[in-house]
């Protein structure tokens, strides 16, 4: 796997893949394929990378970002007075356990627009900060840990229109076969077939 990353990397590092302009314009979405059972190591070496790409000979600054770490964020961000959504619904599990209606409202909160603007937002944010360094990418990874309550294809359906002026570089727990991606190695995931696969550029 380290000798995938230093590939990602020097792609990363070229001047005509840093053009947002290059690529699939209507879908610049790239997903970079792991095997799932290297996610631990998988998280330490796009921290790595992103660090990387800001020494000198990279000369990028990237967002890393975890979306299970977003979520967590945007159930704090909703609170009920002294509490938030994430304290109640803890406290609850605490009590009485993982319910099938905790369940249920997460898979909503994780799938409703609310969420996606949320994310969205902390993106452009990052973007829009002054920098002497260009920003390009922002490397996203976290789906195994939000599964099963959001799917990366149900997330980047809805996240289409905000991926303006960057690219996404998706990390995708799974496999790319027969021009299918499949998570986990056993899960289809439909609707996909737009975003470019990484591993294959390398």
């Amino acid at each position: 796997m380290t000798g995938q990353f230093d590939q990602l990397y020097h792609k990363l590092t070229e001047v005509t893949f840093q053009d947002p302009a290059t690529g699939n314009l209507f879908f610049p979405v790239y997903l970079f394929t792991y095997t799932p059972t290297e996610e631990y190591s998988v998280r330490e070496q796009i921290s790595a990378l992103g660090e990387r790409l800001l020494r000198p000979y990279g000369q990028n600054e990237v967002l890393v970002l975890n979306l299970f770490d977003a979520f967590l964020d945007y159930l704090r961000a909703d609170d009920y007075g002294d509490e938030t959504l994430l304290d109640i619904l803890l406290d609850k599990e605490r009590q009485e356990g993982y319910l099938g209606d905790i369940d249920e409202l997460l898979r909503k909160k994780a799938g409703e627009e609310e969420f996606i603007s949320f994310v969205a937002h902390r993106i452009r944010t990052y973007l829009n900060l002054p920098s002497q360094f260009p920003r390009v990418f922002v490397l996203l990874h976290g789906f195994g840990s939000l599964f099963p309550l959001l799917r990366v294809s149900t997330f980047l359906n809805k996240f289409e229109r905000h991926v303006v002026g960057f690219k996404l570089i998706v990390f995708y727990p799974g496999t790319y076969q027969h021009q299918r991606y499949v998570l986990f190695n056993q899960l289809h995931d439909e609707h996909l077939y737009r975003a470019i696969h990484l591993n294959a550029l390398l």
